[in-house]
């Protein structure tokens, strides 16, 4: 099978997405608030894990580049970060939960169909990811391109071609 055919069989089920998926209209308010509580509940997460990212010491003690208290330098030095701490990972997993039920009540939302396909694609949950690309119900093209990004996050990265 080429490549373009299993590509278009991939996300053949977004581009056919019917109007009437059964899924009661929202109002343009519930739409609204909807999003917000998205926005408020990725800040709250993103907050959280900035303050139980590790610090790790920088290899020199130059700054190339200094933005208010932040150091910024070029090093290229490969080593790789250490591990995520198993408490972001929990934190990651319950805004994910906040997330998909969010999306439930909202499935024309892009923006938090997005966000559900960076997250899980981050937490290494691809087929996951290309579950939740699947779900969204935002412009067809929009959500046959969350299908490609899971999909080039996973063990097939030609399908996503």
């Amino acid at each position: 099978m080429s490549l373009v055919l299993g590509a278009l069989l991939a996300v053949a089920p977004l581009l056919a997405q019917a109007p009437d998926s059964g899924v009661r209209a929202i109002t343009p308010a519930d739409s609204a608030q909807t999003l917000k509580q998205a926005r408020r509940a990725q800040s709250e997460f993103e907050r959280r894990r900035l303050q139980l990212l590790p610090e790790v010491a920088s290899s020199g003690g130059r700054c190339d580049v200094r933005v208010g208290r932040f150091c910024y330098w070029q090093d290229d030095d490969d080593t790789p970060p250490p591990p995520e701490p198993k408490t972001i990972g929990e934190l990651r997993t319950k805004f994910l939960g906040r997330l998909a039920a969010l999306a439930a009540h909202n499935p024309a939302d892009g923006w938090i169909a997005a966000q559900r396909v960076r997250y899980l694609i981050e937490a290494k949950r691809p087929a996951e990811a290309l579950s939740a690309a699947r779900e969204c119900r935002a412009a067809a093209s929009w959500c046959a391109s969350l299908a490609a990004l899971a999909l080039a996050a996973g063990p097939d990265v030609r399908a996503a071609d």
